[in-house]
């Protein structure tokens, strides 16, 4: 198989270069045609005891940070992306991916997607636009890889290249709470607290301006629908303390 990966990147960078319409960037660096970038694995440890892991290898975690699409040109682009699983080691995985407001899971480990990057659907930041593109790994200690390829077309340019995540033994573990859990999904976050208390959830403007209070009650779920796309702050707080801060994309 090693030896088909690699004639397969000798003729993606082959392609013959054109107009650049648009970058993709891994950690602020432009990702080059047929490159490889490898994504860890981390352990949502929600319960700080084990009892509920979440494994998840993320291209945008949060921060500036993570992988971005960015429009290089003065209008919208219609955009087409097929992600591809090449070969994994597990067969209990998730792959999705979301960008522009819409999201898709892998169908028989393909993704198919087209959008359009107009600001109405992007949120008004066109120019760089937090790409995500998770698998998750469906099961504590059962470590293995995912290996994918990336292929976007726009505006006459196609952008090619591999991405491989990785689930080892040395993924960190990421204690979110000691007294319950707070996952964030598509849209919303999911919550559940050992014990009931007073708690709110309050949501800010990347700049600080408070935009939401929500009151949590033991358990269930906060939808964002009436957000627009772009970078927030949730907080939360128990009897006025506050227990939880975490800076999320919502597209």
């Amino acid at each position: 198989m090693k030896k088909i990966y690699t004639l397969v990147a000798a003729a993606l960078v082959a392609v013959s270069a054109s107009a650049q319409k648009f970058n993709v960037t891994w950690n602020g660096e432009a990702v080059a045609q047929g490159s490889t970038i490898t994504i860890d694995a981390e352990e949502d440890d929600y319960f700080g005891d084990g009892s509920m892991v979440f494994v998840e290898a993320k291209s945008n975690p949060g921060g500036d940070k993570g992988m971005f699409f960015d429009n290089l040109t003065s209008g919208a682009l219609n955009v087409s992306i097929v992600a591809t699983a090449l070969e994994a080691t597990l067969t209990n995985y998730g792959l999705q991916m979301c960008c522009g407001g819409n999201c898709m899971r892998a169908i028989a480990g393909v993704i198919n997607k087209n959008f359009n990057t107009d600001t109405d659907v992007m949120g008004g930041d066109k120019k760089h636009i937090p790409f995500q593109y998770d698998v998750d790994f469906n099961e504590k200690g059962n470590y293995g890889t995912v290996k994918t390829i990336v292929e976007i077309s726009a505006g006459g340019q196609t952008l090619s290249f591999f991405v491989n995540f990785v689930y080892s033994e040395d993924a960190s573990v990421n204690n979110t709470t000691t007294s319950g859990y707070f996952r964030t999904f598509d849209g919303g976050v999911s919550y559940s607290f050992a014990k009931n208390a007073k708690r709110v959830l309050s949501i800010y403007s990347a700049d600080g301006k408070l935009l939401q209070n929500n009151k949590l009650s033991q358990r269930g779920t906060v939808h964002f629908n009436s957000l627009p796309a772009g970078v927030y702050i949730l907080e939360v707080k128990e009897k006025g303390r506050k227990t939880l801060s975490r800076k999320v994309y919502i597209y």
